[in-house]
């Protein structure tokens, strides 16, 4: 029998993560095969060449494309989309993929999917209906999502939005995150063997989570805002005698900046840098961490299936759906050491709402795909533009 091939796309550290328990169960399907192609950070030097930690998962990498060019630049992402658009197309023309598999908001997604809408390959988009106003992320998911004959979305709110965006109802799957499918199938590691991989001692809920992205919105405010958060960070951690675990921010133009002022605590005992993080390490780290702080959706989306609180600074992910543990607090050092203190001071951890579902979404991802038919005379094909009046 003649598996069917999926074609799946991963630029980043963060939508890596999302994928992962995908690949895995598309691995285990005996319907179906991938092609994974892989771009952006994952090859970047500065980024510590984060396609090493997809080949100490055991996961195949089947094809490379270099994309990103002196990405400090505001122009880098449109740049790296064409260059994207054709290297992909190359591939989709050699490999036949019945289905191009993409994820959230960035330049690889919206690029699969304009390869796959003229290329006659039904797209499958993870991640789609989510609202995170504020920067080019937001419609850029949103094309993606109109570019897409599939949706697999995290939230019945997320489904809901893409009805009122005029996407067909059949064509929308409430799964959940697969990102829990990874949490609770990775084994166990304790303290002190995540004390040795950083090379740091640290103690259980005596840490904090550090992730910062600089902001399209504000270009001119990236490297001012990330140098108030160190500085909360840092008088935080010296008074309580915390450590802050700081992960390098994404690939978005000013992420050089910002990494080479991160460059300049170094030493300070209070800092532990690290570019990337594998990812069994990086999971038992935010298991045991006091809580998240930064403005990654990884502390909007994820946090809630640790049972962790985050912090959000400043005006990315504002907007986005949460489960009731997160907090947002502007751009100033004492807003931001307000907030720390105030969840040191909370005896009990604040009630997670029940927004997300949480049984075995990538094996339901996995089972749709192969079940699907990608005839040309059924409506999955056939995507009719619908304009919805009443919002």
């Amino acid at each position: 029998m003649k598996k069917r091939i999926i074609g799946i796309f991963t630029g980043n550290r963060a939508e890596y993560g999302l994928m992962l328990p995908i690949i895995k169960a598309i691995k285990k399907h005996p319907k179906l095969t991938y092609k994974l192609i892989v771009s952006g950070a994952h090859l970047s030097k500065i980024h510590n060449f984060s396609k090493n930690l997809i080949l100490k998962d055991k996961i195949k990498i089947d094809y490379q494309i270099k994309s990103l060019n002196n990405f400090n630049l505001i122009q880098s992402r449109s740049r790296a989309t064409s260059i994207l658009i054709k290297k992909i197309n190359e591939i989709v023309v050699k490999e036949h993929p019945d289905f191009l598999l993409v994820v959230g908001d960035r330049e690889e997604a919206i690029a699969m999917s304009i390869v796959g809408n003229y290329n006659n390959v039904l797209v499958a988009h993870v991640a789609g209906g989510d609202l995170a106003y504020g920067n080019s992320d937001d419609p850029i998911r949103y094309a993606t999502s109109k570019l897409s004959h599939i949706h697999f979305v995290f939230s019945s709110n997320n489904k809901k939005n893409l009805i009122r965006f005029g996407e067909e109802s059949f064509r929308i799957f409430n799964t959940g995150n697969p990102i829990v499918d990874l949490i609770n199938k990775t084994k166990k590691i304790s303290i002190k063997k995540i004390s040795e991989f950083l090379k740091e001692k640290i103690f259980l809920n005596k840490y904090l989570i550090f992730i910062q992205h600089p902001t399209s919105s504000e270009k001119n405010k990236n490297l001012i805002n990330y140098r108030k958060t160190l500085n909360a960070l840092k008088l935080f951690c010296l008074k309580y005698n915390f450590k802050v675990v700081c992960i390098a921010p994404n690939s978005d133009p000013g992420s050089k900046d910002i990494i080479n002022l991160i460059m300049k605590y170094r030493g300070e005992k209070w800092l532990i840098f690290k570019r990337n993080i594998e990812t069994k390490f990086f999971i038992h780290l935010i298991k045991n961490c006091f809580c998240i702080i930064g403005n990654s959706s990884m502390g909007i989306l994820e946090s809630p299936f640790y049972k962790k609180i985050a912090i959000n600074v400043g005006s990315r992910q504002k907007g986005r759906l949460n489960a009731g543990n997160v907090f947002y607090v502007n751009n100033s050092t004492k807003s931001i050491i307000k907030s720390l203190e105030n969840i040191l001071n909370t005896k009990k951890f604040k009630k997670i709402l029940k927004v997300y579902k949480t049984s075995n979404p990538s094996k339901k991802i996995s089972k749709i795909i192969s079940n699907i038919s990608t005839n040309d005379n059924k409506w999955y094909t056939k995507k009719k533009i619908m304009l919805v009046k009443n919002r």
